[in-house]
């Protein structure tokens, strides 16, 4: 798997917002890809309602509707070598860390 690594958060908010505005810049839904942790992916999937930091609602499922896949770091593990560019980002997952990528063609 080739990807660009665009961001790193851990606020599901922020990550949704970045994938936003991938979207509005004109990058394709099949070409966005979150990868985390097991517990950071079963939250995204899990919570409906979520609060930004200016106490507004929002749907942490409008985040799953906005990239191709949310991987698991883990399940990547299995399958062979992490790609390159998530290596220094490794420990930043593994506690909760979102990684933003764009698949590269």
């Amino acid at each position: 798997m080739d990807i660009q690594i665009v961001a790193a958060t851990t606020s599901i908010a922020n990550c949704l917002q970045i994938v936003k505005d991938l979207r509005n810049d004109g990058i394709a839904k099949e070409d966005l890809l979150v990868i985390t942790n097991l517990t950071t992916r079963e939250i995204i999937f899990n919570n409906h309602n979520l609060r930004q930091s200016d106490g507004s609602v929002f749907s942490s499922h409008s985040l799953i509707q906005n990239v191709k896949h949310i991987l698991i770091l883990s399940d990547l593990e299995k399958d062979g070598p992490i790609p390159e560019a998530l290596v220094p980002y490794k420990e930043r997952i593994e506690f909760g860390s979102m990684i933003i990528a764009v698949l590269n063609k």
